[in-house]
């Protein structure tokens, strides 16, 4: 070197006194300015602001094995449903896995706080054959809920309802008596009028069965999606007992509808993303979501194996189950799982 000694000082006097105001503006993600209102949702029934607690969430641990209950912490709940999101069940194809899902029981409502019970349900009957797969215990794993207060509303210019209905089932077909027509809230613009999505709307929606009438696997499915209603069956493992398929005492089935294609953040402090995936099968199809998380969000859904416009139409009657794989924080994919009876 051609110093082999450093200097006793430092040859730039570092800042004894700092600026009153930094030189560059620091950088800051956060919600954009907005104009500050007591509420971002309106019901569509009344036209009212709706300014108490009409949706609230959260996760929980949940196997297949024992019955987790959970307990809202909100007390503004009148009349709602609670909403379990798809589990992720192992497997990177359709034919190393098999269709689960979550029930719930004893959904009460007491002083306005939603209380229920949840567990992940497979096949695993005496009339679900062995042949194809032995089940084996689902481990716990975390699942997200939703209790929703029914109605219709307009969130931030984005509407979703939310409602229940009783329904049953008679055989293996796919008549429409085995998809009862189920509509959405009444009192947009009269008592007796049904809430209605806007001409042109693609609509979508997530079930929920809330009771536990049958005590299986039963993965509810849409057969029609409209402005105003929808049609939808339960979906139980294949058997050749035909009986197996006529559920004659009626369970309740749970909605949650909404627009398609919806990216809707910083409304309600709630995110929410959605979105209509078509041409899905049994082989797994990449998906990205609009925004990037910082924890892997949940996702909730339906079937309907074919889309013409709005309406959404289903072609049989065999159980398929979404099974998201690999969910990330920025996409997912997602597969329909067959049945493994």
């Amino acid at each position: 070197p051609t110093t082999s000694t450093p200097t006793t000082t430092p040859t730039s006097s570092p800042t004894a006194t700092p600026t009153a105001t930094p030189s560059v503006s620091p950088t800051f993600t956060a919600c954009p300015e907005t104009t500050n209102t007591s509420t971002d949702v309106t019901d569509l029934v009344t036209g009212e602001p709706v300014t108490s607690v009409w949706l609230e969430g959260g996760f929980t641990s949940v196997g297949d094995q024992e019955w987790v209950s959970v307990s809202g912490s909100s007390s503004a709940f009148v009349e709602a449903s609670v909403f379990v999101s798809l589990p992720h069940v192992a497997g990177e194809w359709a034919n190393e896995s098999f269709p689960a899902i979550a029930r719930v029981r004893n959904v009460v409502t007491s002083g306005g706080v939603v209380s229920f019970e949840t567990r992940l349900y497979q096949a695993n009957d005496s009339l679900c054959s062995k042949e194809w797969r032995v089940p084996e215990a689902i481990a716990p794993m975390s699942l997200s809920w939703m209790i929703a207060e029914h109605g219709a509303y307009n969130v931030d210019g984005n509407y979703f309802m939310v409602g229940h209905d009783n329904i049953t089932k008679t055989d293996d077909s796919t008549d429409n008596v085995n998809f009862p027509r189920i509509n959405f809230p009444l009192g947009c613009g009269g008592s007796t009028v049904i809430c209605a999505y806007p001409d042109g709307t693609s609509v979508g929606v997530t079930l929920q069965l809330q009771t536990l009438v049958n005590d299986r696997l039963l993965i509810p499915r849409c057969k029609v999606v409209g402005l105003r209603f929808f049609r939808a069956t339960l979906q139980n493992h294949e058997s050749t007992d035909l009986t197996y398929y006529s559920m004659p005492d009626p369970e309740v089935l749970s909605y949650m509808s909404f627009a398609t294609g919806i990216t809707m953040s910083c409304v309600e402090k709630i995110t929410f993303e959605t979105a209509l995936y078509t041409d899905l099968s049994s082989v797994k199809q990449a998906f990205d979501f609009e925004y990037t998380y910082d924890l892997v969000p949940a996702m909730y859904g339906t079937v309907a194996t074919a889309t013409s416009g709005t309406v959404a139409t289903a072609t049989s009657n065999f159980l398929v189950a979404i099974r998201p794989v690999d969910r990330t924080l920025t996409g997912v994919n997602v597969l329909l799982q067959e049945d493994q009876c």
